[in-house]
């Protein structure tokens, strides 16, 4: 009689291909302090900030608590390493710490996506960063294409009928500001930024640079489109019309627009006519 023989399967040790006892005790004490909605979301708010940092201005705003609650959660969030400070000024200033980025992405995408699922026909498609490559080469397709823009059906009639305007309301903001639109749009393109901050770029106005002595007249990549140019409106005055600047503190950190508003009332041409401003900024820009 042959036996047949038999194979006996031997189970790994799990030991030998689990983390180890620190590197969980760690894992576990940080996933611990992140165990709270509204330290995730601040967590998430930093991580993605399109500066790749946020003052604690824009982080308070995501919660109706208090200032020592939102406090006590960001400290929890410092406690676990993840999360750095930094003080400028009247603002603190936060940011992932760099060796810890991946790891954050990690969490916040592998888990935040699949638990919170929607329908796919439902689902909004994800933004996705565009390379400053594409939006260069845009630019300069655009920027070739100027004339063509401003002839447009519908832009040209626009244009046609700018100077029936007879008062213009805008508004400006500080370079300095991270939530200034102007700023942000002008980062996405590589060099534009460079080159403003180099011509002296103070802060805009009409979405239009503007430097120690007025408009500034730097050629960038990108630029708006604007019914009337900064150098236009002291003829624009002439004609008996008025330009209003309404200027307040930023919404989101309130920081004054001081800087931008002295260097508009120092321009060589003169660019307003009338002007609505807080009391903090006419006390810092005259001091």
């Amino acid at each position: 009689m042959t036996e047949t023989p038999t194979t006996v399967e031997m189970c790994a040790p799990a030991e030998a291909h689990a983390i180890g006892l620190d590197a969980a005790t760690a894992v576990a004490n940080t996933l611990k302090a992140l165990a709270d909605p509204l330290r995730l979301r601040l967590l998430s708010a930093i991580a993605t900030a399109p500066r790749g940092e946020s003052c604690v201005c824009a982080l308070a705003a995501l919660a109706d608590v208090s200032q020592p609650t939102i406090s006590q959660h960001r400290k929890g969030l410092e406690d676990t390493g993840l999360r750095a400070s930094e003080r400028r000024g009247t603002w603190v200033y936060y940011r992932i710490v760099a060796t810890r980025q991946a790891a954050v992405t990690a969490l916040l995408d592998g888990f935040a996506s699949t638990i919170v699922s929607e329908p796919a026909e439902d689902r909004p498609e994800s933004p996705r960063e565009v390379d400053s490559h594409v939006i260069d080469r845009l630019a300069e397709e655009l920027a070739d294409e100027y004339d063509t823009l401003r002839n447009s059906e519908g832009i040209k009639e626009s244009y046609d009928r700018a100077g029936d305007l007879d008062i213009i309301v805008t508004s400006a903001a500080d370079w300095t500001d991270e939530h200034s639109n102007f700023h942000q749009y002008m980062e996405r393109s590589a060099g534009c930024a460079e080159m403003l901050v180099k011509g002296g770029c103070i802060g805009d106005m009409l979405w239009l640079p503007v430097g120690p002595h007025g408009p500034l007249n730097v050629q960038t990549k990108i630029r708006s489109m604007t019914l009337i140019e900064l150098g236009e409106l002291p003829s624009f005055m002439e004609k008996g019309k008025h330009v209003l600047l309404v200027l307040g503190p930023c919404a989101m950190c309130r920081r004054t627009k001081s800087r931008v508003l002295s260097a508009i009332l120092a321009s060589e041409q003169k660019l307003i006519s009338h002007l609505v401003v807080d009391t903090r900024s006419v006390k810092e820009a005259l001091r």
